[in-house]
């Protein structure tokens, strides 16, 4: 068996979900509010990979008014918006985009991220920090924290979360401030 990007095993041969569709568990949310202050809510955010509602649902939970996008109508938010491209969303005024994007994808979803808000918080495997290509952007626009967590978070495949299962993968949030240009912080959630 190999390991994915994702947490889960899959067999030799076995095809990647399409469209790199690895749903959050609605757990991480909560830690990364108490990272960044806003558990009262209150901000106006983007999730712009939002799938099923993983995380939308529970920042709404928190009192945060949610605009819920993804490239694939899943049955939650506004399918058919491609983040990548110039969207009718991108000048909104948003708080933060807060988001799991394709980890096929992620470098280009944090850029256009900083772009679009002061704050973008992606959820993505610890090995985000690798990488030449990745070191170069780190070294113009550092992450503010890279929150690890403790514990593992599961991310399934189709959204759809079995059972006592858990992640063979660390997940972290990174959080970038737009203009920040220091050492990153690393914090154990």
């Amino acid at each position: 068996m190999t390991g994915n990007m994702h947490g889960l095993h899959r067999k030799k041969g076995e095809e990647r979900e399409e469209h790199d569709f690895y749903a959050t568990h609605p757990s991480a949310i909560p830690p990364l509010l108490k990272v960044l202050g806003w558990e009262n809510g209150g901000k106006f955010i983007w999730e712009c990979a939002a799938g099923r509602g993983h995380l939308s649902e529970p920042l709404q939970i928190y009192g945060h008014t949610v605009i819920s996008t993804d490239l694939i109508d899943r049955g939650y938010g506004v399918g058919g918006v491609d983040f990548l491209q110039p969207t009718a969303y991108d000048n909104l005024g948003f708080d933060a985009v807060i988001t799991n994007p394709p980890y096929s994808a992620a470098l280009q979803f944090v850029e256009k991220s900083i772009q679009i808000a002061p704050i973008a918080c992606h959820f993505l495997n610890i090995r985000f920090l690798e990488s030449a290509t990745r070191r170069k952007f780190f070294e113009k626009h550092p992450p503010r924290y890279v929150c690890v967590f403790s514990e593992r978070i599961p991310s399934s495949k189709n959204g759809l979360f079995p059972k006592n299962e858990s992640s063979a993968v660390c997940y972290a949030w990174f959080i970038w401030e737009r203009d920040f240009t220091g050492r990153p912080e690393i914090i154990w959630i």
